[in-house]
Parts: C-alpha cells; structure tokens; sequence
C-alpha cells in the first residue's frame, strides 16, 4: 500500500521548525480570536493565514505518521480518535457551562445531536464561541481522504498537481462569482477543506523532498503568489483577507501560499534568535507540547475573562486592554491545557488500546478456524 521512497522519520532539523512554526501558529489564533484579526484591518486580517501553516504542518505530519502505520484502520483510528476526543471533551465543558448558566439541560433532539457529533455545533446552544471548531471538521473531512493524496504523492504526483490546479480554479470561480460555488455531502461543507487540502497537500510534499530542492520550491512559490497577489490588487481586489476569508477565494490562496513558504524560509533564523531566550524558548516548547488543547479551550478562556470583567478596569478598543486580555486569556489557558492534555490522550489511550485489542480477537478468530 505504501511506498518505502518517502521516509516515515522526519529529520530532527524538521521535526524543529514543524514545533516552532505550530507554536508561533497558536499563539496568533489565541491573539486573532482576541481581536487581533480586527484591530487594524486590512492589515490585522492578514493574521488568518496561520489556518493555512496549520493544515500545511498535518500534511507533513500525516504523511509520515501514514508511513509509519501497517494497515489504514490504524491510520483512521489514530486520525479519528485524536482529533474526535478532544472534541468531544470540549462538547461535554459546554454541557457544563450551559447548565450553570441556565440551571436545565439544552433543548436536545436528534437533529442537533448529530449537528454536535459531525463538529458542526448548533449555534442557539453554545454557551460561549466554539467557532474554531470548524477547522477539526475539515481536518477530519480532508484526513479521510489523505491516504490517496499520500498513495498519489508517491506514484503518480502528476495527479496531484492536476487537483491541486483543480481546487485553485475553484477559488478563482469563488472569487469571480461570489457565493456561488456551494459543494456539500450530506450537510458538510465541502468546499472550505477542498481549499485546505491545497495547503495539506503542500506540506505532505515538501516535507518529503530534500531540504535544498524544498527551499528552492519554497522560494520559487513565494515569486509566484506574490506576483499573482499583485495582479489581483491591481485588478482591483480587496486587500482586506476578511473579504476572502469565508469562503476561501483565489486571493486568500495565493496570499496564504505566500505567507506558508515564508513562515518556512524564515523560521530557521528565528529559531537562532529564540535559542538565546530560554524564558522564551520555553515557552514556545510548551506552546507546541499543548498546541490542540490551547486551540481547544481558548475561546472558553475568552469567555471566562469577559463573563468576570477581571479587566474592566481599563478601557474596552485600547491597545492597554488588548494587551492585558491577551496576557490573560493565554495564561488561563495556559494554565488548564496540560491537564486537557493529559485527560484527552488518556482516553485516546485507552481508545486505541481497545481497537488494537479488538483486531488481535479478530485475527486470533480468524487463525483458529
């Protein structure tokens, strides 16, 4: 099923910048979802090109963990279980402060159950923003699909490169034709992971080629999508990418691409320069160590320092207040993800135990008779 051309270990050099880059990545959607995305915009909404660097780092990490794996069950369920218990954790912290708010049980039905359980959740029931959580919806949507970009990677690239134009012509149509372009399956909107998946498949690629020809790859993308940004500036574009944001359009793939490949570029330098921060570095080091529970749990920290206006004491829209929410919405979350953590991957754990447990009952089945 696999090929033994594409490594299943990442190079200690790699596995480095994919920490940092996931580390300086949380940190910004932390800070976005605060208001940095709108404090000063156009410019500020340039911050929502780190939803890109994050599907580019987990097609270079799925790609080597695909390679590591025997069978695409252990693949899924390591997929699945991993993006699906933090979730639902999640999920069950909204139970919690939905009945501390209102003192009863929400207004379930089937419907909405099965709403929560796909990671698209109702919005008349979420007790405080879970909006991030349409990136695990597409990150699962994409990740099914995964192994046949990773087979194709391997064999016929060339088929790759043709959807990857594919998926681009469709953000150019979106672009031309706002609105217009609807792609779903039974609810699922498919047409935001179709975009991501061209960020996915990049970085499933690139991780995989030598780092000379990657960075050259890198540098040769950053040509292209900047002149192509540029193009559509001059064609009278909007610059502000909140415009281009939702849906995805052919501006906010260029522009993202652009910004991926210079995150890349430029991460090893500014590795050298943490290196002599180690208050810093070791921030960063925890930062990427608990980088899915801070993206989980930080709009629930948002909430809880609004709820207890702890900062009201300076004024709302200031750069001071700003500043203060931003410091404190990071050290609460901070300060609950390790145990996030700890629970999730206990009972992802546990999880996987009982599948690998149930497959040896099948094959010990199968070997008796």
């Amino acid at each position: 099923m696999k090929s033994s051309a594409v490594s299943s270990i990442i190079s200690a050099e790699d596995s480095q910048k994919i920490s940092y880059l996931r580390a300086f990545a949380i940190i910004a959607i932390v800070f976005g979802h605060i208001g940095g995305f709108w404090f000063y915009v156009p410019f500020s909404s340039y911050l929502y090109i780190v939803v890109p660097l994050f599907f580019f780092l987990s097609g270079a990490v799925s790609r080597i963990s695909f390679n590591r794996t025997f069978s695409l069950k252990e693949y899924y369920g390591k997929r699945v279980v991993n993006l699906l218990i933090p979730y639902y954790l999640l999920c069950f912290i909204c139970l919690i402060v939905y009945l501390s708010q209102n003192g009863t049980f929400p207004d379930f039905n089937l419907t909405k159950l099965n709403y929560w359980l796909q990671i698209r959740p109702i919005m008349d029931i979420r007790p405080f923003p879970v909006g991030q959580v349409w990136f695990l919806n597409a990150l699962l949507l994409i990740s099914i699909i995964s192994p046949l970009y990773f087979v194709l990677l391997t064999r016929k690239p060339i088929i790759v490169l043709v959807l990857v134009v594919i998926f681009i012509g469709f953000s150019l149509y979106q672009q031309i034709y706002p609105d217009s372009l609807q792609i779903r399956l039974f609810g699922n909107d498919l047409y935001k992971p179709m975009i991501q998946s061209i960020f996915y498949i990049f970085g499933a690629y690139c991780f995989a080629l030598p780092g000379n020809t990657r960075n050259r790859i890198m540098a040769l993308t950053v040509l292209v999508c900047v002149s192509l940004s540029l193009l559509n500036v001059w064609a009278g574009v909007s610059i502000d990418l909140t415009d281009h944001n939702f849906p995805p359009t052919f501006y906010y793939v260029m522009i993202s691409l652009m910004a991926v490949c210079l995150c890349y570029l430029l991460i090893p330098y500014i590795i050298n320069l943490v290196k002599k921060l180690p208050l810093i570095d070791a921030f960063l080091k925890f930062c990427d160590k608990h980088t899915f529970s801070i993206f989980i749990l930080h709009t629930l920290s948002i909430y809880l320092v609004e709820v207890s206006e702890v900062i009201n004491f300076l004024p709302e829209k200031t750069i001071a207040y700003g500043i203060l929410k931003s410091i404190v919405v990071l050290a609460l979350t901070c300060a609950v993800s390790p145990l996030f953590s700890r629970i999730s991957n206990t009972i992802a754990l546990f999880a996987m135990r009982k599948l690998a447990l149930r497959k040896q009952s099948t094959l010990a089945r199968t070997n008796s008779s």
